[in-house]
Formats: structure tokens, sequence, C-alpha cells
């Protein structure tokens, strides 16, 4: 997950995948989405160099993100079978939910260096103390800076996942909010109806695949 903590314009998302296409979209169009223009480039997942890589995932749908520019790599099937859930209206429910995500995550990313670095700080000072006082701790300051370095990596490890347990919470809560937009948009009888046949379908794919496996 890339990205820039104070210019939205610059976030990105898997830029390597974005970056790895062959071919031309089959489907492009463009929104306006808090007074910005964002435009959306449909990819078959076979125009990617990671499509082998998708496909060993049951990865049938890759959104990605670069200079404002969203390119979805999907699979042909797929996208023929659920393009109701790929209408321009629904598109903009999900493009929030990404860059919500990404807010979140670089909002966390912010704090985790700051708390890190103050961290980091205090234990130098420490450090310099205890060799002001070396006439007075003697050898035991090498215990106190070796104490004092094991609480500051001890710090940093609940810090990290805290955050991440954290963020894990909040992208739930943020998907669930578009769940909630598309149930809004499409009614709540035929979101259920496409979510249980999402359901059937990646089982039936799944299965397929494990039965050609053995």
């Amino acid at each position: 997950m890339g990205f820039n903590f104070w210019n939205e314009s610059k976030f990105q998302l898997l830029p390597l995948v974005f970056d790895s296409v062959k071919g031309e979209p089959f489907h492009e169009d463009e929104y306006k989405l808090d007074q910005q223009q964002v435009k959306i480039q449909f990819y078959y997942l076979k125009q990617n160099e990671y499509q082998d890589n998708f496909a060993k995932l049951n990865q049938y749908i890759v959104w990605t993100l670069k200079d404002n520019i969203y390119r979805v790599f999907i699979d042909k099937f797929y996208y023929e079978k659920f393009s109701i859930l790929y209408q321009p209206e629904i598109n903009i429910f999900f493009i929030k939910y990404i860059l919500n995500s990404l807010k979140t995550y670089n909002s966390m990313l912010l704090k985790r260096y700051f708390y890190m670095f103050c961290g980091f700080l205090f234990y130098v000072l420490n450090v310099i103390v205890f060799f002001k006082l070396n006439y007075f701790l003697g050898n035991f300051k090498l215990l106190l800076i070796f104490l004092f370095f094991l609480l500051f990596l001890i710090f940093s490890f609940y810090l990290i996942k805290n955050q991440n347990s954290f963020f894990v919470d909040k992208k739930k809560k943020l998907f669930q909010e578009f769940k909630n937009n598309m149930e809004s948009f499409l009614g709540k009888e035929v979101t259920e109806k496409i979510l249980l046949e999402h359901k059937e379908y990646l089982n039936f794919i799944s299965d397929k695949i494990k039965n050609e496996n053995e």
C-alpha cells in the first residue's frame, strides 16, 4: 500500500501491479469526487503480468491506484456475471472506501513514526545521562542501557500490534459502510441475492480448482 502523508492525489495502491499492464482498457470512465476528477480503467486480469499470482490466490478482481487513476483488473467471466457491482455509483462508493482506508493507514503510520521517534529519543537521552553518571553507576550503566533498549523494543512491538489491530477494525467498519451504501442504492433484496450468488460462485471456483489439483 503506497502512501503520501499530505497529498491525497498522490495516494498509491499496488503501484507495481498498476504499471504491469498490457494493452488498452476494455472500459473507461471519469467521476467527480470531492471536487476532484478521478479516472477509472477496467482491464481483464490476463492483461496483467501478475495474472498467474492472482490465479493462485483465487483473486478475481484487483483494484490499483496511481496518479489519481484507478485501474481495475478483473476476470472476464466474473465481470460479466457481476457487472451490476461495477456501475458508476457503486464504483464511487468503493473508491471512497479505498480513499478512507488509505487516509487511516497514512494517519496510523504518521503516529507510529512520531511515537517511535519519541521513544528512541528518550532512550538516547538516557544513554547520554548514564555515561555522564559513569562515576556513580559504574558497570551498572550497561545493564540500564540494555533494559531501556529492551523497553523500547517492547514499546515498539505493542505499538505496531495495537495499530494493526485498529486498522483491521477500521477497515471492517469502512467496508460495512460501503455495503450499506450499496444496499441503499440497489435495494436490500437485490443486494442479498448478489452477495449469495457471489459466495456460491467463489465456492464453486474454489472446489473446481481443488478437484483439478487432486
